[in-house]
């Protein structure tokens, strides 16, 4: 794609339609006509905040605001919406259309930040919106520790380094007290820390007593901004040095989080435990501590001896692992018995669900079976293969969900095979124009049976989207419009249940003598994808309307133009339109120019709309009805389409 502003052709994405003046068909539409007088609304109705939160919710009578963002937003951008579709407003003094994003407004460090927002209602009224931006300091968010110490150690392993990003460590000793230092690094400036002994709160950190085995110390800092936190963990264990101590302090196996019944090296009376594992977690890791520095380990399978208690093959569905202790006096000693229990494991490695979103509103756009049949829509378990098209956003949140939580491991893209009870979700970068292909890899809780997924998924550049989305229906929207009421009223609202969600407005008459104002507004505007009423207005890719619900776009805005008069119907259209996705993220804006020639739209240098998408601004002639199309027979996903022009 060229990132230089060129000259194209297309067909008005967003047609005029002229009105003339005449009675009114119903059809299945509810027709009304706006009220007279001016209004006065000058208020927003809603106002989403791409980042940071008000000081109280937002409020169209309350016009004083505090915003709190994080140091590392640097820019915010803010998306109001009218309570009347006839006020106007500016941020920071820059017109904005209702419902259209703003412009990235720059935030610098401090509360030296202001964001205006000035509502002018029809009548003249007006309102302002004003909210101090506050960026936090670093310092503020910083809920590191400045100074670790332990007394009654040898030391820290590893060594405490402020600086460092390591958050646990571990020590030995065979003390009974040890002291603990910890301080915040900004206790300055009121960050706090909080420390918890073996889940206990701890009121004393300088005379701590330590239990026989292991100790677990916890220290939980909160930033001074009360909201940033941040821990570190101690684990020590207190061993003694008596010769007829023959008991331990830690018997645990690698990824079993617990024997049966749980491990407390305070229990002199049992020995006997139980666990169960999968056969994808053998050979298994056994740590067996003692409490005496004195005491020796030896460990046994079914009475053969293990020479690596790291690595123990388990080769019956059920074996016993006995683990002995012997005191440093040779003579004490001490059995336990651990019953291990070896699954198989399910087999299924199969997902019960595929989904992503886009965008800081988490915008949805749906799975189809494979690019070029966008009717095939879904994720089905059996179904290994899908593709996607996605509008206006670099970077997708992919969630997949497997249909057994214990399977062994979920890998994307080759990644950690890491998950949380069978869901996992990764950011995948996309590249504009290009196909990015995502591979998930199931592997069941057996450890061996596996299921593959694919994903491919096309990230439109700016030509792809308004050739194969916008502009085509646009025009069949208005045409079918056109088609279906005819040039009825001098003002004409149109919302028509089950095929139109939000409304359009056309208006038409006169003013500065015999000359007409010819309007066109959109106002939350949603369309496509529609069979009905004896109308298939039907956009590939678009998605609004399905089962899903994805609503593929959302207009506002509005155009307009002074014409001759009723009979030199000569002029010019100019106006905005933002166009959003439904959770309102935005996709671009629409400036229009055209001219107007005996109520008609006209090839002519000065039609044209100028399209900002993704950073890029290209201007595009109007040429009648020779608009390209990319998504046609030989279209090539895979490559960044140019429209040739």
């Amino acid at each position: 794609m060229r990132s230089f502003t060129r000259l194209s052709a297309c067909v008005l994405a967003g047609a005029f339609v002229f009105l003339s003046l005449a009675g009114c068909d119903h059809g299945s539409g509810k027709i009304t006509e706006f009220e007279s007088g001016l209004s006065d609304d000058a208020l927003i109705k809603t106002l989403a905040i791409s980042e940071g939160e008000l000081n109280y919710p937002f409020n169209p009578s309350d016009f004083a605001y505090t915003l709190t963002v994080r140091n590392g937003v640097s820019a915010i951008r803010v998306t109001p919406v009218l309570d009347h579709r006839k006020a106007v407003m500016t941020v920071n003094g820059q017109r904005l259309a209702s419902g259209a994003e703003s412009p990235s407004l720059t935030v610098n460090v401090g509360d030296d930040n202001r964001l205006i927002i000035a509502v002018t209602a029809e009548d003249g009224s007006a309102h302002t919106y004003r909210i101090t931006v506050v960026r936090n300091a670093e310092e503020t968010e910083c809920a590191t520790l400045g100074e670790l110490s332990v007394s009654g150690i040898t030391g820290l392993d590893p060594a405490f380094d402020a600086a460092s990003a390591t958050r646990i460590y571990t020590a030995e000793t065979q003390a009974e007290q040890v002291g603990l230092t910890a301080a915040a690094a900004w206790e300055a400036l009121g960050a706090c820390v909080e420390i918890t002994h073996n889940d206990i709160p701890v009121t004393d950190p300088a005379c701590l007593d330590l239990v026989i085995g292991m100790n677990i110390i916890v220290i939980a800092i909160t930033a001074a901004d009360g909201a940033s936190t941040d821990s570190y963990t101690l684990k020590i264990l207190r061993r003694s040095s008596a010769s007829d101590n023959a008991n331990l302090s830690v018997l645990a196996i690698d990824g079993v989080s617990a024997l049966t019944p749980a491990f407390d090296p305070g229990d002199t009376a049992n020995s006997d435990y139980a666990a169960t594992v999968s056969a994808s977690m053998v050979p298994i890791r056994v740590t067996a501590t003692p409490q005496s520095t004195e005491a020796t380990v030896a460990y046994f399978l079914d009475g053969a001896a293990v020479s690596d208690p790291a690595s123990i093959d388990l080769p019956l569905d059920t074996n016993s692992l006995l683990v002995r202790v012997t005191g440093g006096d040779g003579t004490t000693i001490r059995d336990y018995t651990i019953t291990i229990t070896k699954t198989t494991g399910n087999t299924n490695a199969k997902l019960s669900a595929m989904a992503f979103v886009t965008g800081v509103n988490s915008s949805m756009r749906p799975l189809y079976h494979a690019f070029g049949t966008p009717d095939a829509a879904g994720f089905q378990a059996e179904r290994t293969s899908y593709a996607a098209v996605v509008y206006a956003c670099a970077t997708i949140d992919l969630t997949v969900t497997a249909q057994d939580p214990n399977v062994s491991s979920i890998s994307i893209n080759g990644g950690s095979g890491e998950h949380a009870a069978g869901v996992k979700t990764v950011s995948v970068s996309l590249t504009k124009g290009l196909v990015t292909d995502v591979g998930v890899t199931v592997t069941a809780e057996d450890g061996a049976s596996t299921a593959t997924y694919t994903l491919a998924v096309k990230l439109l550049n700016m030509e792809e989207f308004y050739w194969g989305i916008y502009a085509p229906l646009m025009n069949n929207s208005f045409a079918r419009w056109e088609s279906k009421f005819g040039s009825k009223l001098p003002t004409k609202t149109v919302n028509i249940g089950g095929l139109v969600a939000g409304n359009l407005e056309w208006y038409l008459g006169y003013t500065e003598g015999t000359k007409i104002l010819n309007r066109l507004t959109l106002t939350d505007y949603k369309d496509g994808n529609h069979d009905g009423e004896g109308f298939t207005i039907r956009v590939p890719y678009n998605d609004n309307g399905g089962a899903a619900a994805y609503d593929g776009f959302v207009v506002n805005g509005q155009t307009q133009g002074i014409l001759q008069s009723a009979f030199v119907k000569d002029g010019i259209q100019t106006g905005t339109y933002a166009v959003t996705t439904p959770w309102g993220d935005s996709i671009g804006t629409v400036d229009f120019h055209y001219v107007i020639d005996d109520g008609n739209k006209v090839v002519d240098p000065n039609s044209y709309v100028t399209f900002h998408y993704m950073g890029e601004d290209q201007v595009i002639l109007y040429q009648g009805s020779s608009a390209p199309y990319p998504f046609g027979t030989g279209y090539d996903w895979r490559a960044a389409w140019d429209d040739g022009l």
